[in-house]
């Protein structure tokens, strides 16, 4: 390995690679899938896909515009991690359509209002381009930068595009006010409230229908010669930091020096996104002007007396928190249960009142039913395999333990004992999870595993060789 690769690997370490990701309908943009240490998955982009004046820079951590998560450093410059969205939200409303589930009207009301939203985060800019898309924790964000319509005619599109007669009126008025010559707050407000009037908002659910197999998402590992193949990166810390002025960009200095200053500029980068939104200071606006900054030349970063932390800050703040009338987005993601809702700002939703919306779709069981923890999955595929070693090939047995009994798996690490080998969570998409299994000893490649959760508990789907690393 040579000096600049060796180097970038230093930096990346944090990071683990699992696929390339194209752009078109796959994602927003071309990168690489990546597992981080907090065990949440994103996309890593090249920084030269956005231009300096690209909005996610200086978008809410909360809001619904697609925004940085974090800056990575490189020999040769910076990535930019974004979240991973998994479809277009037109196409996942086809979806739902085509497969004789449309959504609810609690679905419904939380993509309106998500829409509303994002075009009223986008308003100040003006004219910006780009699509809607849903991330793989169910939150509809508009990707500005890519190719596709002005958010003003996306919005309004996709807003006349849902189905739903109880809405109508409402979706009509969300249409004339995302269109209109100059957009009102006002308006905009007016129209979630009716909108929060007609249901309460429940997630989105993506993997209700069946899920689609995952070979296309778990067996692809990135080319030996992509930036993201070697190299992990350092996570974000999320202490206070202080912040100054930007000084004098070093676009034509000494190479270390140059070093240092992109090292400090995307560590205070880091540091002023983590600072919630609370009160009327919205640290992500500065450090938007720095990202931009960042991935364009370099930036010396001098210390400040003005304090950026702000102690730490709950994902939604309630209306009166953030100096509001209009009700504000409800971040329904916890650990094992990765589909945002929207919260209505006439009362607070609360445990009870999320068990209630799950009890209400009992007949779709890949949504009503928790994720098991990480850990659990880990047991469940490890017993899987250890059960199906058992059935001895016998049909009758094998259909407790495989999806499909007849199916057969490529041999490897799946067929040794327990203790000879170990398995670790790539990733899940509710209802289906991949894990990798390798030899406790590392002597022989690893292999992919794929299990899915069917009406009385997890079945093996599919098992993929994988090259070693």
């Amino acid at each position: 390995m040579d000096e600049k690769a060796l180097l970038d690997d230093r930096l990346m370490a944090a990071y683990r690679p699992m696929r390339t990701v194209s752009g078109g309908d796959e994602s927003p943009w071309p990168g690489t899938l990546v597992r981080a240490a907090s065990g949440h998955t994103c996309v890593v982009v090249e920084s030269r896909r956005f231009g300096a004046e690209w909005p996610g820079w200086s978008a809410d951590p909360e809001g619904h515009v697609l925004g940085a998560l974090d800056l990575i450093r490189r020999v040769e410059g910076h990535d930019v991690v974004v979240p991973v969205c998994v479809e277009r939200v037109d196409a996942f409303v086809r979806r739902r359509e085509a497969s004789g589930a449309p959504l609810s009207l609690g679905e419904t009301v939380t993509l309106a209002v998500s829409v509303v939203r994002g075009f009223a985060e986008l308003t100040p800019v003006g004219g910006a381009v780009g699509r809607w898309w849903v991330t793989d924790t169910g939150r509809p964000l508009f990707a500005c930068g890519v190719a596709g319509d002005t958010v003003a005619q996306a919005s309004a599109e996709l807003l006349r595009a849902l189905e739903a007669p109880r809405a109508a009126a409402a979706l009509d008025e969300a249409v004339r006010a995302v269109l209109a010559e100059r957009p009102s707050r006002q308006d905009l407000d007016a129209v979630e409230q009716r909108l929060f009037d007609l249901a309460r908002p429940e997630p989105l659910a993506l993997t209700v229908f069946g899920p689609r197999r995952a070979r296309a998402t778990a067996t692809t590992d990135a080319p030996a010669d992509a930036p993201w193949t070697r190299r992990r990166s350092a996570i974000a810390s999320s202490e206070d930091e202080p912040r100054g002025l930007l000084a004098t960009i070093l676009r034509h200095i000494d190479a270390d020096l140059g070093d240092a200053a992109s090292r400090v500029a995307t560590d205070v980068w880091r540091r002023l996104r983590s600072v919630g939104s609370g009160g009327r200071r919205k640290p992500w606006l500065l450090a938007g002007g720095l990202a931009a900054a960042i991935v364009t030349g370099g930036f010396v970063w001098p210390a400040g007396a003005d304090d950026a932390g702000g102690g730490e800050v709950p994902a939604v703040s309630a209306p009166s928190e953030r100096g509001e009338d209009a009700p504000r987005p409800h971040d329904a993601t916890s650990e094992g249960n990765t589909d945002p809702g929207v919260e209505d700002g006439s009362e607070a939703v609360t445990d009870d009142a999320d068990e209630g919306a799950a009890s209400d779709r009992e007949s779709t069981d890949a949504a009503a039913a928790p994720e098991p923890a990480p850990g659990d999955l880990v047991t469940i595929a490890n017993e899987l395999l250890s059960a199906r070693s058992a059935c001895a090939g016998g049909a009758d047995c094998l259909s407790n333990v495989v999806e499909d009994p007849s199916a057969a798996f490529p041999p490897g690490v799946v067929d040794l004992p327990t203790d000879a080998r170990s398995l670790s969570l790539v990733d899940e998409f509710g209802g289906v999870a991949v894990l990798r299994v390798e030899r406790v000893d590392g002597a022989s490649a690893a292999q992919l595993v794929v299990v899915v959760r069917g009406g009385e508990g997890w079945l093996l789907r599919d098992v993929y060789d994988v090259e070693s690393d």
